[in-house]
């Protein structure tokens, strides 16, 4: 039929993430059309349950790339720059939080970025990274371009400037924009089609979810 399938598998620690386990998985789909999309398990939601360390994501990761699987481990990075704290996290497309890293905005621009560099280093591997932050913004180019809140931040083309450090995608987006997106997908928001996200910070700013 042309059709390819996407099977999303939970890793938990010492429960279905060893070579056994891939064997398994790997005699049920191989030949099929299908992609394994490995997700590991939110510890925050499920404290009766370990998370599984990223030493076996990849070996389980690993074992099925040996059988002949296609599959993916995939994990973003968000960073929220305000004018007062800088919080970096690393999470899942379905909105797995492993590790959040917060530190208050040292105010100079180049140590904040040196920063956000580090604590991305210190929280591991990525496939990509979004940014939030207060405008006005080019979003397209992925520019900061003078928020009231960050006074030194004049037309910095931060985007680029991860790419180049870390050498995978970066976007920047409005901080009240990508918090309504977030809390319409996984929040209060989720399954509504109209929504408004109201942002109380060192400034103030709304995001709209419309139909």
């Amino acid at each position: 039929t042309g059709r390819r399938y996407y099977l999303e598998y939970t890793l938990i620690e010492g429960e279905n993430c060893d070579e056994e386990h891939a064997k398994a998985l790997v005699t049920l789909l191989k030949g099929k059309p299908c992609h394994v999309n490995l997700i590991r398990l939110n510890e925050v939601k499920e404290r009766s349950l370990k998370a599984t360390s990223d030493k076996e994501a990849y070996r389980f990761l690993g074992y099925l790339e040996k059988g002949g699987l296609s599959a993916t481990l995939r994990r973003q990075i968000g960073v929220d720059i305000g004018g007062t704290k800088i919080a970096v996290v690393k999470g899942e497309e379905n909105g797995n939080i492993y590790k959040k890293i917060r530190f208050e905005n040292p105010g100079s621009k180049d140590e904040c970025i040196s920063r956000i560099l580090s604590a991305i280093a210190e929280l591991g591997a990525a496939d990509a990274v979004g940014i939030s932050c207060g405008g006005p913004l080019d979003s397209d180019k992925g520019i900061i371009m003078s928020p009231p809140n960050l006074p030194d931040w004049d037309n910095v083309p931060l985007a680029d400037m991860i790419t180049d450090a870390l050498g995978i995608p970066c976007k920047v987006r409005n901080d009240a924009d990508a918090c309504a997106l977030a809390e319409w997908q996984f929040g209060a928001g989720k399954g509504t089609k109209n929504m408004i996200f109201l942002t109380f910070g060192t400034g103030m700013g709304a995001g709209l979810i419309l139909d």
